[in-house]
């Protein structure tokens, strides 16, 4: 990175490498800086990470797709028919459950020099109504959980959140019938006390 990110945006090389977890961590910490004040950015960095996401997704389906194949093949040769005149106990299944695509956290991750928020990507709308957000303790505590409409969240300043020990959080999105899909657990690391206003 060349210069001070604040007054410019994002190059594509600081959004790649940022969504790819490939920046040390003072240049993580400016790039999360400036992510926290520049929404154009983030939504960069939110696209980058959801096309990532797909292509991974996309490479676990090519594997997966021949197994799957092979699997339904072997049911057909060996799975036990019905005799006619049999009668067999009806089949329940659960109703179909769509898969949506989590929200994923984009700030704080790492070790991080600020707390400005927190901040994650959106599920489409018509997937998603809510976010609950929860923040964790190092040894698993809630110490904080709201809900919000939005994809950032500022910390209260009345939450302890104590510099050189990890701490974790990660955020639900509530979708049609009160489903929710989570994101995986993230963990940050503060560098510094956080400054009071």
């Amino acid at each position: 990175m060349h210069g001070e990110i604040g007054a410019r945006h994002l190059t594509v090389d600081e959004v790649a490498a940022y969504a790819d977890r490939g920046l040390a961590a003072p240049e993580r910490a400016r790039v999360e800086e400036h992510l926290a004040a520049c929404a154009a950015c983030r939504a960069e960095v939110v696209a980058v990470t959801r096309l990532t996401r797909s292509i991974a997704s996309r490479r676990r389906w090519a594997v997966m797709a021949p197994l799957a194949a092979a699997a339904a093949v072997l049911v057909l040769l060996f799975a036990p028919w019905q005799r006619p005149g049999q009668h067999a106990a009806p089949m329940l299944r659960e109703p179909a459950v769509t898969a949506t695509v989590a929200p994923t956290p984009i700030v704080p991750r790492g070790g991080v020099a600020t707390l400005p928020a927190l901040i994650w990507s959106s599920v489409p709308h018509a997937h998603a109504d809510r976010y609950q957000v929860t923040l964790f303790d190092q040894a698993g505590s809630v110490l904080w959980e709201t809900h919000t409409t939005d994809t950032a969240v500022a910390v209260p300043e009345t939450i302890r959140v104590v510099p050189g020990v990890p701490f974790y959080w990660k955020v639900a999105a509530r979708t049609e019938l009160g489903r929710w899909v989570a994101s995986d657990l993230t963990s940050f690391t503060l560098s510094r006390a956080r400054a009071h206003r």
